[in-house]
């Protein structure tokens, strides 16, 4: 959605971060590592051109958001879009919408990366043994409060095997502008983290339990 390149001039906080000394020039970049990441699986990206939000100066242009979104859907049977678990603008204004434009299509939120994993996965996801003084789910909840208010959220957890983990590896290496920066928050080298796959069923029947639940 967010793959607008910004005027001449600009420098986003992020990509100082990841070490680029045009944000356009980046732009163009993140574009392509997309297009290679996604074509190890054979996958074609479609990119949308909306500024992301270390570029902008104005508020997200929620109605364009929808409008694009809606057209981008338009053939789909299945939207995965993020859950938002970091509160990041970008990715919260994309989940509202793609649940407000979900009719009949099944909506399922996944857990973005590295948002999800800053205090570990909880105890439910890997199926170990959940700890006295840590439980990071509680921010999980407080990030799903709007939705789970509104609907029923059912969440599930895949273990990927080793060949599906060796080659998500891959895939998230060919990002090269971004991970090490998004590894060094999330750790997502390690494969005890990148081997789960956390998202949530949305349904459209009312308001759901938000608490942890058993792997399945």
């Amino acid at each position: 959605m967010f793959a607008g390149a910004p005027p001449a001039g600009v420098s986003g906080e992020w990509d100082r971060v990841t070490g680029a000394r045009d944000s356009a020039a980046r732009v163009g970049e993140r574009v392509a590592e997309d297009r290679r990441a996604l074509g190890v699986v054979g996958v074609v990206p479609r990119n949308l051109g909306f500024l992301d939000r270390q570029y902008r100066s104005q508020a997200l242009p929620v109605a364009e958001l929808q409008a694009a979104l809606r057209e981008a859907m338009s053939s789909a049977d299945v939207v995965w879009a993020p859950a938002g678990l970091g509160g990041h603008e970008d990715h919260v204004a994309v989940r509202e919408c793609a649940l407000e434009l979900a009719g009949e299509r099944a909506i399922r939120l996944y857990a973005d990366m590295p948002y999800a994993v800053r205090l570990g996965w909880p105890h439910w996801v890997t199926g170990g043994r959940p700890q006295d003084t840590l439980r990071p789910e509680a921010r999980w909840e407080e990030y799903l409060g709007e939705v789970s208010a509104r609907h029923a959220l059912r969440p599930s957890v895949r273990e990927l095997p080793e060949e599906e983990l060796a080659l998500k590896m891959r895939v998230m290496r060919e990002y090269r502008t971004q991970f090490a920066a998004l590894d060094a928050v999330g750790k997502l080298s390690r494969p005890e983290v990148s081997r789960y796959e956390v998202w949530w069923e949305v349904s459209p029947d009312g308001p759901g339990r938000r608490g942890a639940t058993p792997r399945g």
